[in-house]
């Protein structure tokens, strides 16, 4: 007989808070790529209750502490007493979190991390280690490769053991965790994806012409040159077209210079690095976000999940993670370098503002999804699982199992 009275679940226990550390060496810590993602993951991290600490570079330490009041800093000194370096910044770690955190999360594959593998000098803490970028996975932890071969070698082996010994090791997309697992011989690197940057949606403001975006330091493999083809290819001589790269590198007088070739130097506006308010206003009036790096660079993608989290359509080229970004309709993928193939795509938008409505709409509805409160947690459950498993056994082969398996939204 069904009772008259009704049934009420059970409220859910509230998630046990954990103790965290995030550490790295990024010197661009809290504004570019790498430091940005950890200042985020740690400040949604202190929002949702844990404990959380960040150990960067000495003199990052005033600008992490004044943007994420919630999180504690602590600086890596690099001297202490006559010896310095890996010794100094250990005595640091292990004097200020030693015994008092329960999970370390490094963010590199060298270094730290690998310093950290040895359990005494965790004191019981479990290594988490996130692979945020793929040169760290050639002969040097450099794009160029240019490491002698004693330091090339030996860089190769603490890359391999930091995979493979380490209690978890994350990416930031299935792309890089594939290529990181085919690189250690480790199955089961978790993909946990960034979120944007802004914990709050831009919103679209009006405005005259057709805008094309791209937020990116001024380097070669970045492929701004292409765009700037692109554009002259696709619009020769359209007056409310405009070509808006902002960022700073060596190559902006080269930039400058092309543009003024390609007869775009009235329709070009270089408004520097832009951050906070500025950086929301820009994408708050571009038509199209274009991210046109060259090769398999790119391991996220920030700029594109900027630009989706907008509203604003998303061009991207093939290379690397970046599919990953408009893989539910954000925009379209074309071949790095194809600069007729990127005239036709912006071509197309403008033509079609339909489309690009669509596309933008898509692209915000995924954003939210999949922001930065969803990230902490899955790094969160993550850390249970590492902690429970203290570190991974090896078979008698000397292969490690698997730890977690691979997952999580692209």
């Amino acid at each position: 007989m069904a009772s008259a009275f009704p049934v009420r679940a059970a409220p859910r226990p509230p998630e046990p808070s954990v103790r965290i550390a995030h550490l790295t060496f990024d010197g661009g810590i809290p504004r570019f790529g790498i430091g940005l993602a950890v200042v985020r993951l740690a400040e949604a991290q202190a929002l949702a209750g844990h404990e959380v600490t960040i150990v960067c570079r000495e003199g990052n330490v005033a600008a992490v502490a004044a943007l994420v009041p919630r999180v504690r800093v602590v600086p890596l000194v690099p001297r202490a007493g006559l010896l310095g370096g890996k010794h100094a910044y250990l005595r640091t770690i292990r004097h200020e979190l030693g015994g008092r955190v329960d999970v370390l999360h490094v963010h590199a594959l060298t270094r730290l991390a690998h310093w950290l593998l040895p359990r005494r000098r965790r004191r019981g803490a479990s290594l988490v280690v996130t692979a945020h970028a793929s040169d760290e996975l050639g002969p040097s932890a450099s794009a160029a490769g240019e490491a002698p071969p004693r330091h090339a070698r030996r860089h190769a082996r603490q890359v391999l053991a930091v995979l493979r010994r380490a209690d978890a090791v994350v990416a930031p997309s299935r792309w890089m965790a594939a290529r990181a697992e085919a690189h250690g011989g480790r199955a089961g690197i978790r993909a946990i994806p960034h979120g944007p940057t802004d914990p709050v949606p831009v919103e679209p403001r009006p405005h005259a012409g057709f805008r094309i975006l791209a937020l990116s330091r001024f380097v070669p493999v970045k492929g701004l040159d292409v765009l700037v083809d692109a554009v002259a290819e696709a619009f020769p001589s359209d007056p409310d077209v405009r070509l808006v790269l902002a960022g700073g590198g060596p190559l902006e007088g080269a930039l400058r210079d092309r543009a003024h070739r390609r007869g775009l130097e009235d329709r070009l506006e270089l408004p520097g690095y832009v951050d906070g308010e500025a950086r929301r206003a820009l994408l708050a009036t571009a038509d199209v976000v274009v991210v046109p790096t060259l090769g398999d660079y790119e391991t996220f993608g920030l700029a594109a999940v900027d630009g989706a989290a907008a509203g604003v359509p998303l061009l991207v080229s093939s290379g690397g993670a970046l599919p990953e970004r408009v893989e539910g309709g954000e925009g379209w993928a074309f071949r790095p370098g194809d600069v007729a193939a990127l005239a036709l795509a912006l071509r197309t938008l403008q033509a079609h503002p339909d489309i690009a409505r669509t596309m933008g709409s898509i692209g915000r509805a995924r954003a939210v999804r999949a922001g930065w409160k969803q990230s902490a947690e899955a790094h969160v459950a993550l850390y249970g699982v590492a902690r429970a498993a203290g570190r991974p056994n090896s078979d008698p082969g000397g292969a490690p199992k698997t730890l977690v398996g691979r997952g999580g939204p692209g």
